[in-house]
This record gives structure tokens, sequence and C-alpha cells, in this order.
């Protein structure tokens, strides 16, 4: 008989909200941190950032071709396409530090992998290659779409 896997055995009982207790405590939640702080991991709240646009751009009636669509060291948030446009979106979930963060996150480095992730992108799916592309930028904050910066920068940066 194979023993159980003891890595994986849960390492304490469960509270009645579904929280493992550890040493008498309850893991933390946002809501019971100090000033509300969120521990989700920065992907959960990327995936959940790039939901929220998403959504946002099929209730305008885009169509999302890909997300998260990577190639090399390149990930493209969100592809979209409507009216021969091409919109490659990068996603940005606004911190403390607002539009700042959001300006700096997307440097001169990260604008560069974005485009030519793009043009890996419409190599490997050619009935877009006669669309017009742009970059856009959506940010994220508290659950809800911030801002949508269409254009925000060239392939030229």
């Amino acid at each position: 008989m194979i023993a159980p896997n003891r890595r994986f055995a849960p390492r304490g009982r469960e509270a009645p909200d579904g929280r493992i207790l550890t040493d008498g405590r309850a893991l933390p939640n946002a809501s019971d941190t100090p000033a509300g702080r969120d521990f989700r991991s920065r992907s959960a709240k990327g995936r959940e950032a790039e939901e929220i646009v998403s959504a946002s751009m099929l209730a305008t009636g885009w169509e999302v071709v890909a997300r998260n669509w990577r190639r090399g060291r390149g990930e493209l948030d969100i592809v979209a396409f409507r009216d021969g446009v091409l919109a490659v979106v990068e996603v940005k979930d606004i911190d403390a530090y607002g539009l700042e963060g959001v300006e700096s996150s997307v440097g001169g480095r990260k604008r560069a992998r974005i485009v030519e992730t793009s043009k890996l992108f419409i190599h490997s799916h050619r009935e877009f290659s006669s669309a017009s592309v742009r970059y856009d930028v959506a940010t994220v904050a508290a659950g809800a779409l911030a801002d949508y910066f269409e254009n925000a920068f060239s392939e030229r940066t």
C-alpha cells in the first residue's frame, strides 16, 4: 500500500468560513487585515484585472481573440479585434502608486517587448496581417475599469 502524500495534507482544522486554522488562528483575508491589505498573488490580481477589461471590451463590441498569449519572453495580456483594428492591450492593476506606477511599469523595455510579441502574434495569426495595430493600456482599480488609454504607445517607442 502506498502511503498518503503528507505534503498536501491539511496542517490545521477548517474554520466555519472555510479558512484553515493553524495554531488556533485563522489565515488572514483582505477584509480582516490592517488597512484591508490584499494577500492575493500578483498573478491572481492580474487575471482578475484582465477579466474585467475583457468583459468591458466584449460589451463595447470587441472580439477578444487572445488572452495571455506568450512567445519567448513576451506576453500579450489581451488581443482584441474590431472593425479592422487589432488592439493589443496591456492591463495594469493600479495599486497605491497609481498612474505613476503604471507609467514606470510599462517602460521602454516593456513596450518594446509588447511590440515584438505582437509581431510574432500577427505572424502566427495571418488573418490579422492586414489589420491596423494599436497598443492600449487599461488600468483596473478596486475591481473596476479605471482608465483605458487608446494608442498609449506606438511601435516606435
